[in-house]
């Protein structure tokens, strides 16, 4: 998990959830409860809190979409970085849906209330809320860049990231060793993500300053995987309590 909840008195009470498209950059339609700072509020029900976190997941959604068509528009005459930027946000959508495959791996079973609790649909909300901020964080660190006539050289190496990255994945295919469907999510999480960051390198690399992407796709990934190896406990994290890897 990347995003932790404080210690509410939560109700039973379960909204289906269908992740948000990546397509439109369309608002997320309005909802009749006060979803501000709805995490503080000890009021709502199990099941408003599971609206209220879609809702922040939709809205990142649609602010992962602005700054992708910005981009889009700022390299409308460099057809190379077009080209580019398509390829990498296909390789991330890819990835996405691994991951929160992975994350969850029982969510498009009969299965997931009983084994995840009322809970979930909240949980499950955050984790996409979290990738899809990361996502955005990277395109705006692009904006406002040029895009370079060649590729360039990395300044700095990966290795050091990139075997802290492995390290942790390892441990996890340990911890989850009796676990085959999740495993194999796992596995298939893993491989996404390398495709995402090889396609992100290539895009890096004609972008200056683009060392810092590399850096950051890694360590998105380490602060993940480690928070799956490493959970906090229920009392600090009610995600923690409910998420089938902890």
């Amino acid at each position: 998990m990347r995003s932790t909840f404080p210690l509410l008195v939560l109700l039973l009470g379960l909204t289906t959830w269908t992740p948000a498209g990546h397509s439109q950059a369309t608002a997320p339609p309005p909802l009749k409860l006060n979803c501000d700072h709805w995490y503080e509020q000890q009021s709502l029900t199990q099941g408003e809190m599971n609206q209220c976190a879609e809702r922040d997941a939709n809205e990142a959604n649609r602010r992962l979409n602005i700054i992708y068509r910005k981009l889009l528009a700022q390299f409308k005459n460099e057809p190379a970085a077009v080209q580019k930027l398509r390829e990498v946000e296909r390789a991330w959508i890819l990835y996405r849906d691994a991951d929160m495959a992975a994350l969850w791996p029982l969510k498009d079973t009969d299965q997931a209330l009983g084994e995840y609790g009322s809970i979930w649909p909240m949980c499950y909300s955050s984790d996409l809320q979290s990738v899809t901020g990361e996502r955005t964080a990277l395109l705006e660190h692009i904006s406002g860049k040029t895009f370079l006539a060649q590729p360039d050289s990395p300044k700095t190496a990966t290795h050091t990231e990139d075997a802290q990255v492995n390290g942790v994945y390892q441990k996890l295919l340990s911890k989850l060793a009796r676990d085959q469907n999740a495993k194999q999510k796992l596995i298939a999480a893993q491989k996404a993500w390398i495709a995402y960051s090889v396609a992100s390198a290539g895009l890096a690399s004609r972008i200056a300053d683009g060392d810092a992407i590399r850096r950051k796709i890694s360590e998105f990934r380490i602060v993940e995987l480690t928070s799956m190896l490493n959970p906090k406990p229920p009392e600090d994290d009610l995600c923690g309590y409910s998420h089938p890897l902890r």
